[in-house]
């Protein structure tokens, strides 16, 4: 009787290029990693891929901004607020007069001494005095400070100094005289703004 002699199972083995002999297992694992990279590198792309697009897609398309509507000077009712123009100051109008008294009241960097009764003769300052007493400024009646000696025409003229940064008149419509001209006379200085307030004109007969 003949025996039938089993051997071990052995490992299969393959030929590389060079006739090295290398265990199957080994070359399944080398194959098994190739694919799980290869498959994990094309994961990450698609993932790369598919942010990008969510991003771009969640991300509002810019619009340019709308430039700021523009309004001309008293356009919400009435046009007696003008800026300086640019041949400086409101020249287009005038004030006539050569006799007459007003108050004025001089809002600046320096002590106030409130509304002082200025009269004009021949177009000429011809007196200037306190109507309040002002803590400090002296009583009803007293001579006003220099720089409150002007006429409407003197103020007018500062207002239409070319030199100066800038200038608001209030002149409503109907009115012979201004109401309020505010003067900044020098850019970027903050202490030499000043506002003349005109009311209570009175233009003399005769």
């Amino acid at each position: 009787m003949s025996r039938t002699t089993t051997s071990p199972t052995a490992t299969p083995l393959l030929l590389s290029r060079r006739g090295a002999r290398v265990p199957a297992p080994a070359v399944a694992l080398a194959i098994m990693l190739v694919v799980v990279l290869g498959a994990a590198g094309c994961s990450r792309e698609n993932d790369d891929a598919r942010d990008a697009t969510s991003a771009s897609a969640s991300t509002p398309a810019s619009t340019p901004a709308s430039p700021p509507a523009s309004s001309a000077p008293g356009s919400e009712g009435s046009d007696a607020t003008t800026p300086a123009s640019p041949s400086g100051g409101p020249a287009s109008r005038t004030f006539d007069e050569r006799d007459y008294t007003y108050l004025l009241e001089v809002v600046c960097y320096c002590p106030p001494v409130g509304p002082v009764r200025v009269t004009v003769a021949d177009g000429e300052v011809r007196d200037a005095v306190l109507t309040t007493g002002e803590p400090g400024a002296g009583a009803p009646g007293d001579q006003a400070p220099a720089h409150t000696r002007l006429s409407i025409q003197d103020i007018l003229a500062e207002a239409n100094d070319p030199a100066a940064a800038d200038v608001r008149v209030d002149w409503p419509a109907a009115a012979t005289h201004p109401d309020s001209v505010s003067i900044d006379r020098r850019a970027g200085v903050f202490d030499d703004e000043v506002t003349y307030r005109i009311s209570d004109v009175r233009v003399s007969a005769g």
